[in-house]
């Protein structure tokens, strides 16, 4: 089996706002408001599934904000590992990291891997229908 090295990303969340959304059954849908607003586009690659949460993989990206909805391909720039196995995959430049870092709880031990550890971790996983998008 080929190496996937390009994903289909969904935006949930869009950078400097506190409303969240996920994607289920195939659509975006209000999820609720957070009490903090994102440093970051925040989203999921629908229909590969992560299995620490069993919801889509999510998908952070690190450059300017992106409209809730919206979808496209994606180029893995990293891993941002987390102690807890649900890893999120890191998307642009990763010099705009730290706030991302800042943003999770220093118990979730949040650290970036570089691209091929992050594609060696998405070429393992299974794809599955999709279900509803995680949350941080």
């Amino acid at each position: 089996m080929e190496a996937l090295k390009a994903f289909e990303a969904l935006v949930e969340w869009e950078k400097g706002t506190t409303t969240r959304y996920r994607y289920e059954e195939g659509q975006v849908v209000f999820y609720r408001e957070d009490p903090r607003a994102a440093p970051c586009n925040y989203g999921c690659i629908p229909g590969l599934m992560n299995p620490a949460d069993d919801a889509e993989v999510d998908v952070i990206w690190l450059d300017g904000p992106l409209p809730v909805g919206w979808k496209g391909s994606i180029e893995v720039s990293g891993l941002l590992f987390l102690l807890d196995q649900d890893h999120k995959v890191l998307t642009g430049d990763l010099r705009h990291v730290q706030p991302v870092l800042d943003w999770f709880p220093s118990e979730r031990g949040a650290r970036v891997l570089p691209a091929e550890e992050a594609l060696h971790w998405l070429n393992a996983l299974k794809l599955a229908p999709p279900s509803h998008g995680s949350g941080q």
